[in-house]
């Protein structure tokens, strides 16, 4: 796990805190175990919002990179098919081929492109 990942879920659970603090106040308030009901209520908008906020913040930042990581791997998996492919050219186009032969083979790769095209996709 590394750094930046650890403060999305700091500010995941620092968020859902919040709210929860916010609805332990809303249960004492309608008890009528407080005091200062003006204050009370201010912190529980207080509370609520900035929990709600936080929380928010932190889910974004997890998805996002949740997000980039796959496109990370997506890209890994693309270059190593564009190796895979020069290989294969490498190892099947010889000059004693027929421009014919050297075009079935282009399409032949180009089938795999696409179909690893989807693959990423989906």
């Amino acid at each position: 796990m590394n750094k930046e990942n650890s403060s999305h879920i700091i500010r995941t659970l620092a968020g859902g805190y919040l709210l929860y603090l916010a609805y332990s106040m809303i249960k004492t308030l309608r008890a009528g175990e407080v005091d200062n009901q003006v204050i009370t209520i201010g912190a529980i908008v207080l509370f609520i919002v900035s929990g709600a906020g936080i929380l928010y913040i932190g889910i974004k930042g997890m998805v996002k990179q949740s997000q980039t990581s796959e496109e990370k791997q997506a890209d890994a998996n693309l270059n190593e098919n564009l190796e895979l492919e020069e290989e294969l050219y490498d190892e099947f186009v010889e000059p004693g081929l027929s421009k014919g032969q050297v075009k079935g083979i282009e399409q032949e790769l180009a089938k795999l492109k696409d179909k690893d095209a989807k693959d990423i996709i989906e």
